[in-house]
């Protein structure tokens, strides 16, 4: 017999709850769970998603454990440890580090199990986190208020303690930059520490934090999680990106941004990026220990719970609607996305509307074809899908929400340009117009030029702007689409875009003069190179060149060269005391677009004679 699992996020509970589902939703299920006396107060747990495989620090055992992906258990220490309390794993090699604060050490343990190594401290250690990127470890030390950046053969690089920090209880290393984010948990603060110790950056106390106990770095964009007087999300400069309610535990996965945690009521819960709600397993310690796999999405959960220790393996079913806004009568394409990580099979599929009045192409296959009934109200309907299947014979229920519009509600827009050819920075006058199926007003309008550079006067929002070309710069014509997105006033908002070609003329020629040839001189000729752009007639002649003069310095002026890109004046018969340097008249050269600008005046040199 079928039974339901207890890791289903419920429809009826969230609908009672008043949530909105979300089009495509979340149901996070129990992939595999260890049996019953196998873990003692798990305490600790990482997942290497190069493998998908999971160390555990069993301390009720003393042991340290090695699972694959399925459960099975590769590997178990045969001898004691005193207590380990943290578990990092290089995924680099596949070994992982561990903590053990009652034996005052760190040991390093390969892929196979066997210890490379053991790091003693002279406190009690009690998290760790390795980067995989040189191998080195962060630890800290709650009974010596230490924090420890030691390298992979033991080195000490760089160690902080009392009163910077103050019972640290947890680090989190960023491989992309070696940076490390610690919870300083005593002092009521977060920190964030450069690779090589630098404090790159400390949050306030109580009460931007009380107590912060775990702490979790998305390398992908260096961001942290932070659980302690809630849980924050913090961008890699500190800024506060979100904070939500009390949680224990933290693992942030760095393919998608999103976060695992463990709440303050005893639920794993999976937050997106910016802290909505994407999935919600049931049942936990509060001191449960989270660990994402990056490469599936999944997670790992070791719960210390005295009367129900275990590791559980979660993973996660989406259901979604494509689009997820149809027409009256409109289709849309159903699918479900199981990770099946066991290869176990998936079967007695359905699909159910209840009662909403659509069909499905059939209700007992896995990804559908769903007609919306007609909807023949003035506002749009929400249908709320349910789609059972079975999984290694536990029942899922995972709902997806599919919105309908109402019945003939179209918005043709239409747009002109007055007129369509404008020189370089011209303008335009713009005129838009709409007709609604509904008679309903036009609430906005909405005009771009798609990142053009151009405006629109008075704004881009009114329905028939003045709109100014951006300088053309190039040799050629330029072409800007404009785009007018018009909104309707109706009970049911729609809006429709129309596009015209604005054709923007080159500007006219430009032109730049040059530093002098010589910054100072007594007799010897100065010479300028002067050069244009867009050009196709270049005119400049001496008597178009102003020769800027302070003191008794004085010249003569002569212009040599040819083509339309550069003319060379020069300066000779140099005499006096003082600067000289020059100005262009405007129109020294052209092209079918305009005269070029005046120029100048030029930088100077210094006439040294005495």
């Amino acid at each position: 017999m079928v039974r339901r699992s207890s890791f289903v996020v419920m429809l009826a509970t969230l609908l009672l709850a008043g949530m909105l589902l979300p089009a495509a939703a979340e149901t996070v299920v129990m992939a595999w769970e260890s049996p019953s006396g196998e873990f003692i107060t798990p305490s600790s747990i990482s997942v290497n998603p190069s493998d998908g495989s999971c160390w555990v620090a069993d301390s009720g055992h003393a042991q340290v454990v090695h699972l694959a992906q399925d459960g099975t258990e590769l590997w178990r220490s045969s001898h004691m440890f005193a207590h380990p309390s943290s578990v990092s794993v290089n995924t680099s090699d596949g070994s992982c580090w561990v903590t053990l604060p009652y034996d005052h050490s760190v040991i390093h343990l390969a892929q196979d199990g066997s210890q490379q190594g053991r790091r003693t401290f002279g406190g009690d250690p009690v998290s760790v986190s390795v980067n995989p990127t040189d191998g080195s470890i962060w630890v800290t030390d709650d009974d010596y208020f230490s924090v420890h950046h030691r390298a992979q053969d033991g080195r000490e690089l760089w160690r902080g303690g009392y009163p910077t920090f103050n019972c640290p209880l947890s680090v989190s290393v960023n491989a992309t930059d070696g940076s490390c984010w610690v919870a300083d948990t005593y002092n009521n603060q977060v920190v964030h520490l450069a690779q090589d110790g630098t404090e790159l950056w400390r949050s306030n106390g109580y009460p931007a934090f009380s107590y912060p106990s775990s702490v979790s770095v998305n390398p992908s964009d260096g961001s942290c999680w932070v659980t302690g007087g809630g849980i924050v999300h913090l961008a890699q400069d500190g800024t506060e990106l979100w904070r939500g309610a009390a949680a224990s535990s933290i693992s942030a996965n760095s393919t998608d941004g999103s976060c695992w945690i463990v709440s303050g009521n005893y639920n794993v819960i999976h937050l997106a990026q910016d802290g909505t709600e994407l999935g919600l397993a049931y049942s936990f310690s509060e001191l449960s220990s989270v660990s994402v796999n990056s490469a599936d999405g999944s997670c790992w959960v070791a719960d210390p719970d005295p009367y129900f220790s275990r590791v559980t393996h979660l993973a996660i079913v989406s259901a979604s609607a494509t689009p997820t806004t149809v027409a009256s009568g409109g289709t849309s394409s159903l699918s479900v996305s199981v990770t099946d990580l066991y290869s176990r099979s998936i079967s007695n599929w359905f699909w159910s509307d209840d009662v909403a009045g659509g069909t499905f192409s059939s209700t007992t296959v896995q990804n559908p074809t769903y007609t919306a009934p007609v909807n023949a109200t003035d506002n749009t309907s929400t249908i709320v899908l349910n789609v059972f299947f079975e999984w290694a014979g536990v029942g899922h229920n995972v709902p997806v929400v599919l919105t309908v519009e109402p019945v003939a509600h179209s918005l043709s827009v239409t747009a002109s340009a007055t007129p369509t050819t404008v020189t370089s920075s011209g303008t335009s006058n713009l005129s838009a117009s709409a007709m609604d199926s509904h008679n309903h007003s036009i609430a906005t309008w909405v005009w771009s030029d798609g990142g053009g550079g151009g405006s629109f006067a008075p704004s881009a929002g009114v329905q028939n702007p003045v709109y100014t070309a951006p300088i053309n710069t190039s040799g050629s014509n330029r072409s800007i689409t404009l785009t007018v997105t018009a909104t309707c006033a109706g009970p049911t908002p729609i809006s429709n875009s129309a596009s015209l070609t604005l054709t923007v003329l080159p500007g006219p020629p430009g032109v730049a003069i040059s530093a002098p040839s010589l910054s100072s001189t007594s007799r010897r000729s100065v010479s300028y190179t002067v050069t244009y752009t867009r050009a196709t007639s270049v005119t400049l002649k001496t008597a178009n060149v102003t020769l800027n003069k302070t003191g008794t310095a004085n010249g003569t002026i002569s212009v040599s060269g040819k083509g339309t890109t550069t003319r060379t004046v020069t300066i000779s018969k140099i005499s006096g005391k003082g600067t000289l340097g020059i100005s262009l008249a405007a129109g020294t050269a052209s092209n079918a677009n305009g005269s070029a600008p005046a120029a100048g005046p030029s930088a100077t040199f210094t006439v040294t004679n005495t």
